[in-house]
């Protein structure tokens, strides 16, 4: 089941990605004058970077629940894109990648440099995020995030914990 919708989220990303290009050469554009081709090339990226992860996961067999977040992240990103909201399909597709990269790492996995943003893409992050966001300030709030979410489950139960 899980091959099955990976392949569907990637093929997803490739028929946007060909069926974006002649309005992104219109200029159809954004508040932050950002082209679609260069937003579908970032999500088909990010596509990418899941497919493969997901290979590692089920080879590792080491589940984190980082990669869920980071499926759920990019389908956002994609229902974003298809509203035409592409600051935020960018920022959600953003947030994938980086918890797909935890799940890469924590199943053994070494980050290619490919994976890494290069300049176009930095543009695209640079105008969502003009202060910058680094890699130890983004798993800080995922954590928070974590932490969060098993309080507000620890609270939903009466204080009891699972096992």
């Amino acid at each position: 089941m899980k091959i099955i919708s990976l392949k569907i989220l990637l093929m997803m990303t490739i028929c946007l990605f060909v069926g974006q290009t002649a309005d992104a050469q219109k200029g159809n554009g954004n508040k932050n004058n950002i082209d679609k081709k260069q937003i579908s090339k970032f999500l088909s990226k990010t596509s990418n970077i899941l497919f493969i992860t997901s290979n590692k996961i089920r080879r590792n067999k080491i589940y984190s629940g980082y990669f869920y977040k980071a499926k759920e992240n990019q389908r956002e990103a994609m229902n974003f894109f298809n509203e035409e909201k592409f600051d935020e399909s960018i920022m959600y597709s953003y947030t994938a990648r980086k918890y797909a990269f935890l799940a890469f790492e924590i199943n053994k996995g070494k980050i290619p440099d490919r994976w890494k943003t290069d300049k176009n893409e930095e543009v695209l992050i640079n105008k969502l995020f003009p202060t910058g966001i680094s890699d130890d300030e983004l798993k800080n709030q995922v954590d928070d995030d974590d932490k969060k979410a098993e309080e507000e489950d620890f609270n939903k139960k009466g204080g009891k914990k699972n096992g």
